[in-house]
């Protein structure tokens, strides 16, 4: 005789995860466990215009976009980044990484800040995601305001170059040539734009 399928009601879910209504996943780092939110609308429509408008130049290089895949380092940090671009033939081929849903060597990462992982995306990540040698560009899109910033390196440094994306996104060889207007990331969306104050007489 078969044994009954156990099952929880979602509060017992939720209890057994530690989550909220609200909530969807966990992002671990050094022992800190921050609760990711139900991303909104104009989260996941910019999540939607990277795969349009990075979409066919990452294709042509080679390499392979995904969302939601897993950056681990057992015991120091797990994220899942929102947008995640990887080149490496480890990370592209056939093998059990494919099944766990996990890369190994990211080359962009974006992430679309949300009010309650606003400083953990600015602070603890940059430095978690530093540790791969293979990363050499981190978006971040604000969802407050019409912000988009950038850390970049060079191959083979250590250290990112944070930037403020003026008007044109340009990660070299990820964007379309000339790069990607800040405004078509948002496009679809509410997020106020920029207030750019006048200089005073």
């Amino acid at each position: 005789m078969e044994s009954e399928e156990k099952r929880v009601s979602w509060s017992e879910y939720l209890a057994l995860e530690g989550l909220t209504d609200d909530d969807r996943r966990l992002d671990f780092s050094y022992g800190v466990v921050v609760a990711q939110g139900a991303p909104s609308q104009d989260h996941e429509t910019i999540v939607s215009n990277l795969t349009l408008l990075l979409g066919p130049t990452i294709r042509a290089r080679g390499c392979r976009f995904y969302m939601k895949q897993t950056l681990r380092r057992p015991g120091e940090f797990s994220h899942d980044p929102d947008f995640l671009v990887s080149c490496a033939p480890a990370d592209l081929g056939p093998g059990e990484h494919r099944k766990r849903g996990r890369i190994e060597f990211p080359a962009l990462i974006v992430e679309v800040l949300s009010p309650s992982t606003r400083a953990f995306d600015l602070d603890d990540k940059v430095t978690n995601y530093a540790t791969y040698a293979s990363l050499l560009h981190y978006v971040i899109i604000d969802t407050a305001r019409q912000r988009v910033t950038y850390f970049h390196r060079a191959v083979g440094e250590e250290e990112f170059r944070r930037q403020v994306v003026p008007d044109r996104l340009v990660c070299d060889g990820f964007t379309p040539p000339g790069g990607v207007p800040v405004s078509e990331l948002y496009d679809g969306t509410y997020v106020p734009a920029l207030t750019v104050l006048a200089d005073q007489p």
